[in-house]
């Protein structure tokens, strides 16, 4: 069970298993953020469905500046 909510299938237990023990060890934490609150990651994924090649940003300064001003913007 997830946090009671939904039953695992048993092929994927094991698996699920090792990522709750990875996760423990290494003090992770998944948050859900609002796509109001992530706007950069909106933009990222809308830019990625409308792009017809394959584009990496390897710095914020690469990229479009559209892009830059709505992580200026993003509520942390």
């Amino acid at each position: 069970m997830v946090r009671g909510l939904v039953t695992v299938p048993w092929k994927m237990q094991y698996l699920l298993e090792r990522i709750k023990l990875l996760f423990t060890f290494l003090n992770l934490q998944i948050k859900h953020i609002y796509r109001e609150a992530n706007g950069l990651a909106d933009f990222l994924a809308s830019f990625a469905v409308k792009s017809e090649q394959y584009t990496v940003f390897s710095a914020n300064t690469t990229l479009p500046s559209i892009g830059r001003l709505i992580m200026q913007q993003d509520v942390y």
